[in-house]
């Protein structure tokens, strides 16, 4: 029987087309910026490339600083900056994820009903629970999202983070160390995510068992053969293969 459950978030326990989440999110992010005072070397129609470039380096991170380290010295190398405006726009962020993230909310389409009788059943079991969504962003936004989903940050034994990472996914060693944290053997583990690349994938290199949530499926080749469906499927799943 598997000891833990390894969710990804965005497409899986959140319900959104990640691409046209992104979109709406810079939207909101940007609106807001443009109402403080603040003041960048770029024009704000450009911040969303800026992002993107400063995330790609934090997919890149070899473990050497956290991934908050590296996303905005990554940002601030793209967007020059003297060291008061820095601190200013990082703050800035921190307020919009914590505030004005909420708007968000309103991208998302219906939730899983059967999210919920799936976490019942884990918790009856005590198995151990790890939000294991790529961690590029600040916990304020991650603890938005959960509770999008009616969950609280203290459901999980772990949830990463860019302040509490220092890999991202795909990268196996984003999975060990989170093997790592709960001395766990892969194949004590099932991977829940909506991504064949992100989630899948690696899983499996390491030999973790998977479970493809199918509602919002990113980089399907056709490739994954393994167990998939919904939340309902899931609950099945479990009860059925895994003897919960």
């Amino acid at each position: 029987m598997i000891k833990a459950v390894f969710f990804d978030l965005d497409g899986t326990l959140v319900p959104c087309d990640t691409d046209e989440f992104v979109k709406g999110y810079y939207k909101l992010l940007i609106k807001y910026l443009m109402k403080t005072d603040i003041k960048l070397d770029i024009s704000y129609e450009e911040l969303p490339v800026f992002i993107y470039k400063s995330c790609e380096a934090v997919f890149k991170n070899d473990g050497s600083k956290t991934n908050r380290e590296l996303f905005w010295e990554a940002f601030f190398r793209l967007c020059k900056q003297d060291d008061d405006s820095k601190e200013a726009f990082i703050k800035a962020c921190d307020h919009f994820y914590k505030n004005e993230f909420e708007e968000a909310k309103s991208l998302l389409t219906e939730l899983d009903p059967d999210i919920p009788s799936v976490f019942d059943l884990l918790d009856d079991h005590h198995i151990i629970k790890v939000l294991a969504t790529s961690p590029v962003f600040p916990r304020a936004a991650t603890e938005k999202r959960i509770e999008w989903v009616h969950k609280r940050y203290s459901d999980f034994e772990h949830v990463t983070t860019y302040e509490n990472s220092i890999y991202c996914k795909p990268d196996l060693r984003y999975y060990k160390e989170l093997l790592d944290l709960f001395a766990l053997k892969a194949d004590e583990v099932l991977m829940v995510g909506n991504d064949i690349r992100e989630d899948m994938r690696p899983a499996l290199a390491l030999g973790m068992k998977t479970f493809l949530i199918e509602r919002f499926i990113l980089h399907d080749d056709g490739s994954y053969t393994g167990p998939k469906g919904d939340f309902k499927d899931l609950a099945r799943y479990l009860k059925e293969v895994e003897g919960l």
